[in-house]
């Protein structure tokens, strides 16, 4: 070793004991070089402030370098080898190897590790040497533009001090820029990494652009550190990409401890900006952005721990692979709209502080939610899964929108916390849902939902509305220990087989609005204790199990009005109903605001097999029935109307109805449509009972045409003989269902008959007073038996000729109710 060699050594012991961790220089190195004068130090490691000292410029720095790389070292047999090129701990000031090539005779590399440079333009070079800039400082810009760099390049824990300019260039081998810093604005825009990439653990003090970068093999941001906007636009990541436990932004300390919050933690109420507010929102972010909009990754995205402390924007972003987000946490708005997930994606335990816009999505596989927490705005409108979506024990603090979501197969929403408004309308959830032990805070909206193959909500608690109105509930649904507080509404619903049971309502008087739905098959079973009740006005319900346990008078819970039955059986119900057979105890008024009060309605007297009310409710006075039933009114009241005289005269007021229900033509179609739905199960008893009850209330109807004031004259006296003939029936025959009935009037007929013929003839015929009975029996079964009493008499010939044709018109009648009685 001359006296002038470079005195420059490396010393890797002295350097780990200073820095206090492991170098990238395993062995002590010394320079070879032969110093410049008497400077002490080659040309490479010569301070750049004394290069006028010496007359050296940075372009004879620049060839000289270009010199030794097309140098061919050789070994000791003579045979080059691929020795590198030693320039570690050199001191560049500004090198310029633009439009250059950097081409040796062998494959050596370039060694700058713990090198110190003050600029460096490579813009358009090619670079065909294998480049180390471990622990490398640059303080100036760099500029890679349109540079291609072939081999390997490792800058690891290198400092870029100024602004690093790498667009449109290309990266041929494997890079390592793991633990660098980068204290100015990064760009990579259009650049190409044809190997692996990676960023493990870098720091991007400012704006880090990678707008339609291209990564051909696998890319590694691990634990990297943005913290400022960080852009991907337009990216394409064709294998797995790795960007978990990265921070995006600039993230406050936790609660003031001066620590960040730990990557593999679980996220807790703390991990938003030091803030446990719901929706933390931008005002708890550094107003960072980091952007993957358009972006392609073509395997696996890895984000899991990732923390994001501004805005994390990934529209329109397509994953190959599986999107790993676990544990991540959004401090800003987070957007996935437009996002296509090939593989699913997986989001357990992540959260979203501020606004989660997750729309138009497309998941193609089983994707993963469960354990999220969404403290912002949260939509997931008009996205697709096609596979499983696992949303269990997620919080949704502010409101959750899923209209119109597609659900392909199942999707679990089990223990999940809705603490606003949760809107699902218009969603088709596929095969199955469960919301088991879901809580729901505000409104639930599952308006014209669809349901698969089952929908269970079971221990549910709705404690604000519950709208699941025109919902198709699919081909089973269970609601089955659900609490509601506000209303649950399922109007226009159809259920093709369902379980509602053990519904906990808010109060003792509370309603399932079940109208114009469709319930074809299931049980509703309900304590007595409960207070609840089943609005089914204008509903059709199929073959469905009532039951109410402890309680005999089942239908009070229910409101039948306008009712259909398709298959539903009454004969279960038979020992109930008997002998009243009367199905709209529950409530029956014509009014939408039905309250599900089952306070009973003296529905008409006894008399003509009217409907009884229920028992211990009947009212003892027109005064408290008007006060207690808004259901019902009397009609034309007044001393000048048809009613008040009508009612004055003897007998009469006691056949008219003191009273005419509002709902009555309701009521007349309720029993029709009963009437209708018995006879299709074959149960004609049920049948029969429900035709009279249809007869009665269409003599109300009758009835209130007749006696309405405001009514045409024609009309109302059609309708004043239409309600006599019914009356005439009812008495009669019972509307031909009751033969004994006729049988009971044909004997008082006799009767009657025979007192008549008393007062006309003085003489009894036959010599004895049952001879009036006997000449009546004749007189009644003339036109049927033949013969005839013999009577000289013009007036009582004539009584006897009227007895006869009453007589053939009842045993007519009678045979005519038998045979109908005998069928049903």
């Amino acid at each position: 070793m001359t006296s002038n060699r470079c005195r420059y050594e490396f010393d890797p012991l002295a350097w780990e004991s200073r820095e206090g961790r492991l170098g990238s220089v395993d062995e002590p190195w010394s320079c070879q070089r032969d110093a410049v004068g008497d400077s002490g130090w080659c040309p490479f490691h010569l301070p750049p402030e004394r290069y006028d000292e010496f007359g050296i410029t940075a372009r004879a720095i620049r060839d000289r370098l270009l010199g030794e790389l097309d140098q061919s070292p050789t070994g000791s047999t003579g045979e080059p080898t691929d020795e590198p090129l030693g320039l570690i701990g050199a001191r560049f000031g500004d090198l310029d190897l633009s439009h250059g090539v950097l081409d040796g005779a062998t494959n050596r590399p370039i060694d700058l590790r713990h090198a110190t440079i003050g600029s460096l333009d490579a813009s358009y070079a090619v670079v065909r040497q294998p480049i180390r800039l471990e622990e490398a400082t640059i303080a100036g810009p760099v500029d890679l533009s349109d540079a291609t760099l072939t081999h390997r390049v490792e800058l690891g824990r290198a400092t870029f001090e100024a602004p690093v300019t790498a667009d449109d260039t290309t990266f041929e081998g494997r890079t390592d820029w793991s633990d660098c810093r980068f204290g100015d604005r990064v760009s990579f825009r259009r650049a190409t990494f044809a190997d692996v990439a990676t960023f493990y653990a870098a720091r991007f003090e400012r704006e880090a652009v990678f707008d339609n970068l291209v990564c051909v093999s696998e890319a590694g941001f691990q634990s990297a550190t943005f913290e400022d906007d960080a852009s991907f636009l337009h990216a394409s990541f064709q294998e797995r990409t790795d960007f978990r436990d990265a921070t995006f932004g600039r993230r406050p300390d936790r609660a003031g401890t001066g620590t960040q919050t730990e990557g593999d933690a679980t996220p807790t109420a703390e991990d938003c900006s030091g803030t446990a507010s719901a929706g933390g929102g931008a005002d708890a972010t550094d107003g960072s952005r980091v952007r993957f909009t358009g972006s392609t990754f073509g395997r696996d995205g890895l984000f899991g721990r990732a923390t994001f402390a501004g805005d994390a924007l990934f529209k329109k972003v397509r994953f190959g692979g599986t999107a790993h987000f676990q544990n991540a946490v959004f401090d800003g708005e987070a957007s996935f709209s437009g996002g296509t997930f090939e593989a699913g994606g997986k989001f357990r335990f992540s959260t979203f502080c501020d606004e989660a816009s997750i729309s138009y999505a497309d998941f193609r596989d089983s994707t993963y939610f469960a354990g999220v927490d969404f403290r912002g705005y949260c939509s997931f409108y008009e996205s697709s899964f096609s596979e499983d979506a696992d949303f269990r024990g997620v919080a949704y603090d502010d409101t959750a929108r899923y209209m119109d979501v597609t659900f392909g197969r199942r999707s679990y929403f089990d223990r999940a916390s809705f603490r606003d408004e949760a809107d699902f309308e218009h969603v088709d959830f596929g095969e199955q849902v469960q919301f088991v032990e879901s809580t729901f805070g505000g409104e639930a909206e599952f308006g014209e939902v669809e349901f698969g193959e089952l929908g269970r909500f079971v221990g549910t608690a709705f404690e604000g509305e519950a709208k699941f109105g025109d919902a198709d509930f699919g081909e089973r649904v269970e609601i089955v220990g659900a609490a509601f507080e506000g209303e649950f509404d399922a109007s226009g619903a159809t259920i093709r087989h369902g379980r509602l049971e053990g519904l906990r309502p808010p109060d003792e008087r509370w309603v399932v609005d079940l109208r114009a739905s469709r319930f074809d098959e299931g049980r509703i079973v309900q304590a007595s204790g409960d207070g609840v009740h089943y609005d089914l006005k204008r509903a059709v319900l199929g073959d469905v199990d009532l039951v109410v346990e402890g309680r005999e008078d089942t239908f009070d819970r229910f409101r039948i009005y306008a009712t259909e039955f398709d298959g539903f059986d009454f004969s279960t119900y038979r020992t109930e109903l008997s002998p009243e057979w009367t199905i709209h105890d529950g409530g029956s008024s014509d009014d939408d605001g039905w309250t599900g009060d089952d306070s009973g309605e003296n529905d008409g007297d006894d008399d003509d097999d009217g409907p009884a009310a229920s028992a211990g409710n009947r009212r003892e006075s027109e005064a408290d029935h008007a006060e207690q039933d808004g259901s019902e009114r009397a009609v034309g009241g007044g001393a000048s109307t048809p009613r008040s005289w009508l009612l004055d005269v003897p007998l009469l007021g006691g056949i008219v109805e003191r009273r005419v229900r509002s709902d009555a033509a309701g009521l007349e179609k309720t029993y029709l449509k009963a009437k209708n739905g018995a006879s299709d199960v074959g149960d004609n008893r049920a049948a029969s009972e429900f035709f009279v009850k249809e007869m009665w209330f269409r003599r109300q109807t009758h009835l209130a045409k007749a006696l309405d004031p405001g009514g045409a004259g024609p009309r109302r006296r059609k309708s004043a003989v239409r309600w006599i003939m019914n009356v005439f029936l009812g008495v009669t025959c019972g509307f031909g269902e009751k033969p004994q009935r006729t049988l009971g009037v044909a004997v008082l007929l006799v009767v009657v008959y025979g007192g008549i013929f008393a007062l006309l003839l003085p003489e009894p015929p036959y010599g004895t007073l049952l001879g009036y009975v006997v000449l009546s029996i004749e007189s009644f079964t003339t036109l049927v038996m033949g013969g005839g009493p013999t009577v000289s008499d013009p007036l009582v010939r004539t009584v006897a000729d009227t007895e006869g044709f009453f007589g053939a018109f009842f045993v007519g009648l009678f045979v005519f109710a038998l045979t109908r009685s005998i069928h049903r």
